[in-house]
């Protein structure tokens, strides 16, 4: 990535289908590119959740008490781990 590139690591290569790669995915000299990216969401049981937390912060709330739950366990799990770095982002990690 650009820490890589900024040490001197890597060096340049554009891939076939570079032009298709959007610019916000890749260096512009060729030194990277992002080929994956995670997307994380809320999911709800509406049995059990009346309504679905819009934001991290809705997460706070008392209505929401014993009713959270993370994907696996952080210690293992990435998709685990990344919520709990995003939650801690979005000022979570104050509360």
């Amino acid at each position: 990535g650009p820490s890589a590139k900024a040490d001197g690591l890597i060096q340049a290569y554009k891939v076939s289908t570079w032009d298709s790669i959007p610019d916000s995915a890749k260096d512009a000299d060729g030194f990277w590119t992002g080929d994956y990216y995670g997307v994380l969401s809320f999911l709800v049981n509406k049995d059990l959740v009346k309504e679905a937390p819009a934001d991290w912060a809705d997460l706070l709330k008392a209505d929401y008490a014993n009713t959270v739950a993370l994907a696996g366990d952080p210690r293992a799990s990435n998709q685990a781990i990344q919520a709990v770095y995003a939650a801690g982002l979005s000022g979570g990690a104050a509360a």
